[in-house]
């Protein structure tokens, strides 16, 4: 299964444009299907469109940081979705804040 996970092309940045909610991107030093350039370009690109986005670096942590570092990877996700709770009405996070109606953001 692994083998085919990296056979298969993950080259999505045409959806790029269909995001319209903030996005934490979690990526780890350890962990080659993760690498850390191409989730700081996919942040900028957000950004660029007016999505807030955000990368957290989790260095000489594998695959899992939810795992590896569970205090700090809740940490990060709690102020996250506390961010999006607070946002004021009408500011960026809130116009972008997820609504009951809309679809899956699409997996990237």
């Amino acid at each position: 299964a692994r083998k085919h996970m990296f056979d298969r092309s993950l080259a999505n940045m045409d959806l790029i444009p269909r995001i319209d909610v903030p996005v934490l991107l979690n990526v780890a030093t350890k962990d080659g299907s993760t690498p850390e350039a191409p989730a700081r370009e996919l942040a900028a690109k957000l950004a660029a469109q007016g999505v807030p986005a955000s990368v957290s670096v989790y260095v000489d942590v594998g695959h899992s940081p939810f795992a590896e570092e569970p205090a700090r990877f809740n940490a990060e996700l709690a102020a996250f979705a506390h961010s999006l709770r607070a946002a004021p009405k009408g500011s960026a996070a809130s116009d972008k804040r997820p609504r009951a109606s809309a679809a899956p953001a699409p997996v990237l």
